[in-house]
């Protein structure tokens, strides 16, 4: 809850983080309680190796816990270990070969190796899956980015837009992409609806420096960057 308006962030941690070290302290062996912890770790605290230590332990209790390994993954993709996340996709993968999730994140690591013709399997076999599933469409949108191809990659952010307009992927995606096309009218609005999210909804610096990014709008990107 950090990163909402109107939230008071020290309180949100303070509560979190004693509501899940409780949990841990009423039944250790249970996974879902280390892998809160480690979240908190992570994203509250920036303690990363503390955020590893709760993420195995939840794994080591429960090795099929989907949402956990994603987001041991996502720490194991900001410490630049890639090919560790991929061997543990693939492995999980092959044991739990239905599952939306761990395709969709695949395609990501694949997506952060520069791995194209790969990603793009991974992204279409997951919405093979689940056709609803957003984070495949960025990826995809990604990969033909990527590739310079740049009207189909704003189609796919548009088709993840439709899952969710407030996704906080596919918007800065398709407003950087807009630009690119020159349709600079377009990429405003994305940017304001964007700054709107950000006043009233949640954090949205990150996103913002990106479309401004695109429009060439070097020291407003650099700003939100520091706001992020």
């Amino acid at each position: 809850a950090h990163a909402y308006v109107g939230r008071n962030r020290e309180e949100d941690r303070k509560r979190a983080r004693d509501a899940a070290a409780r949990s841990v302290r009423l039944d250790g062996a249970i996974a879902y309680g280390h892998a809160m912890l480690a979240m908190i770790s992570l994203y509250l605290d920036w303690n990363f190796e503390g955020a590893e230590v709760e993420y195995r332990r939840a794994l080591e209790l429960d090795p099929k816990n989907p949402y956990a390994l994603a987001e041991y993954v996502d720490l194991l993709r900001v410490k630049a270990r890639h090919h560790e996340a991929l061997g543990m996709l693939r492995k999980a993968r092959t044991a739990s070969p239905a599952l939306p999730v761990l395709a969709a994140k695949e395609a990501e690591v694949l997506a952060d190796l520069n791995l194209l013709d790969a990603a793009e399997r991974a992204a279409r076999e997951a919405l093979e899956l689940q056709k609803d599933n957003g984070r495949s469409r960025v990826v995809l949108g990604l990969v033909f980015e990527r590739r310079g191809r740049l009207d189909s990659a704003l189609a796919e952010y548009r088709k993840a837009l439709e899952i969710d307009a407030f996704d906080r992927r596919a918007l800065p995606a398709a407003g950087f992409v807009l630009a690119k096309l020159n349709r600079r009218e377009e990429a405003v609005e994305v940017l304001r609806k964007l700054e709107t999210m950000n006043a009233r909804v949640r954090n949205c610096s990150t996103q913002i420096a990106v479309v401004h990014a695109g429009l060439g709008n070097k020291a407003d990107a650099r700003a939100w960057i520091e706001k992020a």
